[in-house]
């Protein structure tokens, strides 16, 4: 029976043995291949053990084994359910690909199918990143966003996609959002500083790297930082100190030009 095989599956994965329960949720599958559970434990042990192929393959089949016995409404909403776990599964397996856009939008599709998971929306939009399509990026991260208010990484990966779209002013928001939950951590004001120049709004650029060095008074990048943003205030003399001091913290740490015509505090030649 196909209970039996799945029992029998779920008694080896249980105690580790993931390869050793792979033909029991196979054989669960053939006898009972409208029952969603055996498919979702051979699919999810396929991508533990990274046969990430088949996994792919499960995931795909299991999509439209659900699609054909969803068709009712009387099954739609337990189906939903179910095409949502491989909808999500077959991203992470085409992630671990490295599919991204493939995968972005199974995630998008299973973040369609769970509008409150807030977890699909960040896979979505992480994997949209990767692949650089930067608008469908945006569009996920801000979802994402919406449904986690505090949670700084997902601000600082909606601030990245922003960024690379041009969208500055709505790039610093999301900044100054990952700073203000990140009130101790030098790197997050030394991001929020960047994007602000980014934006044309120097001032306030030299205040967010000053609050990154009071927390890490060594923090090389936010000398640099510095630097620009006195050179956007038309301080060329407070912005070479500021240089001098980013070289001698960390010699060639960071790909920002020199600004011409001050000298450069860097021995030459370049490497």
């Amino acid at each position: 029976m196909a209970s039996s095989s799945l029992q029998r599956g779920d008694r080896l994965a249980a105690s580790g043995q993931l390869e050793a329960a792979l033909p029991h949720y196979d054989r669960a599958v053939s006898l009972q291949p409208s029952a969603a559970p055996a498919r979702q434990r051979l699919c999810h042990a396929l991508a533990q053990i990274g046969r990430t192929t088949e996994a792919i393959g499960c995931c795909t089949e299991a999509l439209e084994a659900t699609a054909a016995t969803s068709a009712t409404a009387a099954r739609a909403s337990l189906g939903s359910q179910h095409a949502s776990f491989f909808h999500a599964l077959l991203g992470e397996s085409l992630a671990a690909a490295s599919h991204p856009l493939r995968a972005a939008r199974s995630f998008r599709r299973a973040a369609a199918l769970q509008p409150a998971s807030a977890d699909m929306a960040l896979n979505a939009g992480l994997s949209f990143k990767a692949a650089a399509r930067h608008a469908e990026a945006a569009a996920s991260l801000r979802a994402a966003a919406r449904l986690t208010p505090r949670d700084a990484p997902t601000h600082t990966a909606l601030a990245t996609a922003l960024e690379a779209m041009g969208e500055l002013s709505e790039a610093v928001a999301a900044r100054r959002r990952a700073a203000a939950l990140l009130p101790t951590v030098a790197a997050a004001h030394g991001e929020l500083g960047h994007a602000l120049l980014a934006a044309g709004r120097a001032a306030e650029a030299a205040a967010a790297h000053g609050r990154a060095l009071t927390l890490s008074p060594r923090l090389a990048e936010a000398y640099f930082g510095t630097a620009q943003a006195l050179l956007g205030l038309r301080d060329p003399h407070r912005a070479q100190r500021a240089f001098v001091t980013a070289a001698t913290l960390a010699p060639y740490p960071y790909p920002y030009p020199y600004p011409y015509p001050y000298p450069c505090p860097y021995p030459c030649p370049c490497p």
